[in-house]
């Protein structure tokens, strides 16, 4: 449930077109993360101090893209979860710890983008802004 609701957040830009082109990339960032972390997870992932070193080169490889590529940077990001499972204690399988996060992206993704165009369509956005600064004006004082 978290992660839908990060998904919808981080998909929601300025415009409808910038909505969907993020969201475009948060997919294919998570499906190609997700088949490097299977991958991975296959040859490299199970002990577990290889696991911790590995996630901090991956971090610190794939943050950097977050201002360049966002596809590249989920990616990264979702093979750093790939890799985060066998430092947790679980009692699904890796492969339902994974198909759990492509199935909440999507779903995350698709509730982002049918919000911005049937909730807060661009036409409208010059009012939302004005109660959200009256809102936050108010709540200051």
């Amino acid at each position: 449930m978290t992660w839908i609701c990060y998904s919808v957040l981080a998909t929601s830009q300025a415009n409808t077109t910038k909505s969907i082109h993020k969201g475009i990339y948060r997919l294919i960032g998570t499906f190609a993360g997700a088949t490097i972390g299977a991958l991975l997870c296959k040859f490299i992932f199970e002990p577990y101090l290889k696991t911790m070193y590995l996630g901090y080169l991956i971090m610190l490889i794939g943050f950097p893209f977050i201002f360049v590529q966002y596809a590249i940077y989920i990616t990264f990001s979702t093979t750093l979860i790939a890799a985060s499972f066998y430092l947790i204690k679980t009692d699904i399988t890796f492969y339902q710890f994974i198909i759990a996060r492509i199935i909440d992206t999507i779903i995350g993704v698709g509730i982002g983008i049918l919000g911005e165009i049937f909730i807060f369509p661009e036409k409208h956005s010059p009012y939302i802004k004005q109660i959200l600064k009256i809102f936050k004006i108010n709540h200051k004082s």
